[in-house]
């Protein structure tokens, strides 16, 4: 998806796609194979990016410029595989990008 914001052009805000790792999955490497053309932060203790946003596991969230959570949705419950949730997303950012 990312790659597809990047060709975009006419976007008011650009699209910036971060992977959030949960504490521990830095232990389990093969939990983040294919993530490695994204950019990628290891949460720990001490930053505790998951409470801090009010995410669960697989929570895509969505913040404006000033860090303001403005969407979350869940990859669990809205698999990317399906076309529909993949629009239903893809549609979502965009709105929020071009208001």
């Amino acid at each position: 998806m990312q790659r597809e914001f990047n060709a975009m052009s006419g976007l008011r805000r650009p699209v910036s796609i971060t992977v959030v790792a949960t504490i521990g999955s830095e232990a389990n490497p093969t939990l983040l194979v294919g993530m490695e053309t994204l950019p990628l932060v290891l949460d720990s203790t001490t930053a505790n990016i998951q409470r801090d946003w009010m995410s669960t596991v697989r929570d895509v969230v969505v913040l404006d410029e000033s860090g303001t959570r403005q969407l979350v949705f869940n990859l669990t419950t809205s698999n990317l595989g399906e076309t529909a949730n993949y629009e239903s997303l893809k549609g979502s950012l965009l709105r929020l990008a071009n208001r």
